[in-house]
């Protein structure tokens, strides 16, 4: 061959696989051989939940649902967490444990806008650093938190079991400023997480990025308190007052007639600090009379209850639940049930906020604390409500102390001492195990909080807190008295009627969130 022949043969071939790279670009988006081509994502943030009424039925269902207030809605940062679909086709609950995960980010400001009126919104597209393209991934979202806090997620196994300890939102000196909740995906179906596929190529530009939806919940849970029950009878109905700078509700007492309680504070007591599964764990009852935790069955995928208005059958599982075998764990929980905590004052009522006819004010914030049902009534697991009264007796002086003698209440020591006779001394007879004192009228109630109810004394799920719950607690109406000591492990519920409503925790839509 000639030199003009070879010349005319080397264009040719040259123009062919021009044309062949021009294919290439159109119609297959696999990696280009040099450069750095990156991929761009954009995410549907998703929190709506449908829900039905029950009195409570925990779970994705439970009594309908709340949306959240302005400050626990707003998400700062993204953590995207990947791993391909193909290696693990069941998803986070895949038996292939060593499949990568691959980690991206997003800290940079970012618009995400509504979508019409849902509780859905979109981001801009976001660019993908460090993910392979070409591959069609499961993607697990984290809101609010920092990418290096999962550093230590590089497998499948690792994510499926990782705990997060960090801060699962940011303190404030007002409980209603708290923001900074930490979310993460919740899988919407009960078999599978087909919604958290996406499918990454080198076509998807920040013009034409992919598209994938995260359904988000919070790590956390919140307790709200109804300290007036506009429902009951009004001869049981609380009442705001004020002595001075110092606010209280006053009750009536059912079954002592001219008799007060005075609230003052409220805490909550036993707040689990041990960590959260990123993941929510949920494992079946072994069923039967016991109705134990099967460890053995642990799922990410899945739902707690077997229908939307079914009665629990699986638990919630937290990185402690199977450790919670009735020894004490002191350093598990602050405001621990044996130790001295303060007193949270009670909000006046013009400042109470208003859902539908109720109306009540946020007392705190917790973590996730589940136990078996043979553990239910250890004292020192449950999570609980604790109420600092001070009891009024009929035609006594709110608060002085007052002594209790075989059923009945005193104002002095000497009226015990006389009472008792024999000539006792009014400082001995208030030393006999037979006589209680109240140091300036206080008494205590404590309530311990139901997560589900099935209308047995120790059905699955009964007690506990569970992520992206609201547990809202009405103070019906008081009894009689209450505790002497705000530590008593045997609580005085039976003097006390409260009412929950359990709710999952919406994010309300907005016009749009500032990343």
């Amino acid at each position: 061959m000639n030199s003009c022949s070879l010349h005319k043969f080397a264009l040719i071939l040259s123009i062919c696989c021009l044309a062949l790279i021009g294919c290439a670009d159109t119609e297959d988006y696999s990696a280009p051989s040099i450069g750095n081509a990156t991929v761009y994502l954009s995410l549907q943030i998703n929190t709506g939940i449908e829900g039905t009424r029950a009195l409570p039925n925990g779970g994705e269902n439970g009594n309908g649902t709340e949306d959240g207030i302005n400050n626990e809605n707003k998400i700062d940062r993204l953590v995207m967490l990947f791993f391909d679909a193909k290696e693990a086709p069941a998803g986070v609950d895949d038996g292939n444990t060593s499949t990568p995960v691959y980690k991206e980010f997003c800290e940079s400001p970012i618009v995400i806008n509504q979508i019409g009126n849902t509780k859905e919104w979109t981001t801009r597209p976001i660019e993908l650093k460090t993910l392979p393209a070409g591959k069609e991934y499961y993607m697990v979202v984290i809101a609010n938190a920092y990418h290096f806090q999962f550093n230590d997620i590089t497998t499948l196994g690792e994510l499926q079991n990782f705990v997060f300890s960090g801060n699962l939102w940011k303190t404030d000196a007002s409980i209603d400023a708290t923001n900074g909740f930490v979310m993460t995906s919740r899988f919407k179906n009960t078999t599978d997480m087909a919604h958290a596929k996406v499918t990454l190529n080198y076509g998807n530009t920040y013009d034409n990025p992919a598209v994938a939806t995260a359904y988000l919940e919070r790590l956390a849970a919140r307790v709200d308190i109804i300290p007036i029950n506009r429902e009951a009878e009004a001869e049981l109905r609380g009442v705001w007052k004020k002595e001075g700078s110092i606010g209280y509700y006053e009750y009536p007492v059912k079954d002592a007639a001219g008799a007060k309680i005075r609230l003052y504070g409220i805490q909550l007591v036993n707040k689990y600090n041990q960590g959260s599964y990123l993941l929510k764990h949920i494992a079946a009852s072994t069923g039967g009379t016991e109705n134990y935790i099967n460890y053995s069955a642990i799922q990410r995928i899945g739902t707690e209850l077997p229908n939307p208005s079914g009665i629990q059958t699986n638990y919630v599982v937290d990185p402690n639940t199977a450790n919670k075998t009735g020894e004490k764990q002191p350093a598990w929980y602050d405001n621990y049930y044996n130790t001295d905590f303060g007193w949270k004052p009670v909000v006046e009522e013009s400042n109470l906020k208003t859902e539908g006819a109720d109306k009540y004010f946020i007392l705190d914030y917790t973590q996730e604390n589940t136990m078996s049902r043979q553990y239910y009534l250890e004292r020192h697991y449950i999570t609980s409500l604790n109420l600092e009264c001070v009891y009024v007796p009929k035609d006594f002086t709110a608060g002085d102390t007052f002594y209790e003698y075989a059923g009945t209440l005193y104002q002095t020591a000497a009226e015990v001492a006389d009472k008792i006779g024999g000539g006792i001394s009014a400082d001995d007879a208030v030393k006999r195990g037979d006589v209680i004192t109240y140091p300036d009228g206080k008494c205590y109630y404590t309530y311990y909080i139901r997560h589900s109810e099935d209308g047995t004394d120790d059905g699955v799920m009964k007690y506990g807190i569970v992520r992206n719950n609201i547990y809202r607690i009405t103070i019906n109406s008081f009894s009689s008295l209450g505790g002497e000591e705000k530590n008593d492990p045997i609580p005085i519920t039976k003097n006390v009627d409260f009412s929950i409503y359990v709710a999952p925790w919406n994010v309300i839509q907005n016009e749009e969130i500032i990343l």
